[in-house]
């Protein structure tokens, strides 16, 4: 009987070790344990938007600078990004009814957007620019469009911008600044205000539109751009907070200004 509670308790005792072991072995090996699933941000933004945001025809894949910006954010986060272009006025609808987790776009941060919507902290700050036909050297402010047909981009704040300010013969709307140069070069516009480095990335990529940007213009509306996030995901926007404070102080955020050419 004796022996056989001794060999029972030697049983016990060598089934307890390998217990103990093996757990040893998981902590020591990590790799062993399950890892967690990565998780998917969708990303709205623009195809039309160059160089913020915009459908690379040799790549079909949607670039630019918010685009970079979302990577670092998914990089930091630990998470794939998969972006998803949605035209400019379908953005912020998209980002309420859950189709997309963030905005990506040259979209300016303003009191009417917030009531919609949160935004992240600045990326970057932006104006307007004009942009006019070849030789029109008369046209270099609002004022001076009063007998003009201008374009803007629907939805965007140089909207809103010029139906207040009135000082024009007809105001055009469209969906991308793109079809809008090529309207003012086939003299269906005599001018176009949009976001003046997407004037100047679009009229450098297509030299042969007989379009100038007018250098001495001054912008009327100058303000930051933000990530747009659902007010419903205050977590989302704090670790998105967190990265782009990051990349500010690491110096990445400057170093994507200067790879699409608008660092100051």
């Amino acid at each position: 009987m004796i022996k056989n509670v001794k060999i029972s308790i030697l049983v016990l005792t060598c089934a307890i070790l390998l217990v103990l072991n093996g757990c040893a072995q998981n902590k020591a090996n990590p790799e062993v344990q399950a890892a967690a699933p990565k998780q998917t941000l969708t990303v709205g933004s623009t195809p039309t938007g160059p160089p913020f945001t915009f459908l690379n025809p040799a790549t079909n894949q949607i670039e630019g600078i918010m685009v970079d910006v979302a990577q670092q954010i998914g990089k930091k986060l630990n998470a794939d990004i998969k972006i998803e272009g949605i035209q400019f006025a379908s953005l912020i609808p998209s980002l309420q009814g859950k189709k997309v987790d963030l905005i990506a776009a040259s979209m300016f941060i303003t009191e009417e957007r917030k009531q919609a919507i949160d935004f992240s902290d600045p990326v970057l700050y932006l104006g307007e620019g004009l942009i006019v036909r070849e030789g029109d050297n008369q046209t270099k402010t609002l004022e001076q469009l009063k007998d003009k047909v201008v374009g803007v981009q629907i939805g965007g704040a140089y909207h809103e911008m010029m139906e207040k300010n009135g000082n024009y013969k007809e105001l055009k709307t469209y969906k991308a600044v793109g079809d809008m140069l090529t309207d003012l070069d086939n003299k269906r516009l005599d001018a176009v205000i949009a976001d003046q480095p997407l004037l100047v990335y679009l009229k450098n990529q297509n030299p042969k539109y007989k379009i100038q940007v007018v250098d001495e213009y001054k912008p009327q509306i100058t303000g930051p751009l933000g990530l747009g996030v659902a007010k419903d995901n205050p977590e989302l926007l704090k670790k998105v907070n967190e990265v782009i404070k990051e990349l500010q102080s690491n110096g990445t955020l400057k170093e994507i200004e200067k790879k699409w050419g608008v660092s100051k």
